[in-house]
């Protein structure tokens, strides 16, 4: 880095401009305010006054500087507001915590119903689940040994890798695996 630049070099007509643009701009954005304009042109300038001592005026201009520190700090800003959490004040609380009020924890009264609730499936989800997975090696079981070895073959890579397994053309492999989507669609599979 080079030696220190005076503040007052920042105070650019540009540098005016963009962040009094910036700052309406980002007024008039979501998760920002109309009457926000002045206090973000204030933290805009602040950002700039802050990054002064990063200015290398062999690697940009005063003006070039100062746009990406003001485009960053719109970034950031933008940033914090979107990410503001649901419920703030509300924390979460484990079920196994002994609560002060009932001398046990949450967790004590849930059922096994209660348990299958809180997973993504549900046991009728699980028992189709289970089904389909049986009725598919049952209808693939009753493939021919031919098909059943090209299916293995394109579920474990791609039509292009399985038929240079096995040593024939992709179109082959296509008609087989024709095959077999009518074999699975007969059985009760659609498409």
């Amino acid at each position: 880095m080079c030696e220190r630049v005076r503040p007052d070099v920042f105070l650019t007509p540009y540098a005016q401009r963009l962040v009094c643009f910036k700052a309406w701009q980002l007024s008039r954005t979501t998760g920002f305010r109309r009457n926000e304009a002045e206090d973000l042109e204030q933290e805009l300038w602040a950002a700039v006054l802050t990054k002064t001592a990063k200015f290398d005026p062999a690697r940009a201009s005063v003006d070039t500087f100062i746009n990406r520190v003001v485009n960053t700090t719109v970034a950031t800003l933008v940033r914090e507001r979107q990410r503001s959490k649901r419920a703030e004040c509300v924390h979460a609380q484990s079920i196994d915590q002994i609560s002060s009020k009932h001398r046990s924890s949450a967790g004590t009264g849930l059922a096994e119903s209660d348990d299958r609730r809180r997973s993504t499936r549900s046991s009728e989800d699980e028992f189709r689940a289970r089904e389909t997975d049986e009725a598919f090696q049952c209808g693939f079981n009753s493939l021919p040994l031919a098909v059943q070895q090209v299916c293995q073959r394109v579920m474990s890579g791609a039509v292009v890798s399985a038929a240079r397994e096995l040593g024939t053309s992709r179109r082959q492999v296509r008609n087989s695996l024709e095959a077999a989507r009518e074999f699975f669609c007969k059985a009760g599979f659609e498409d």
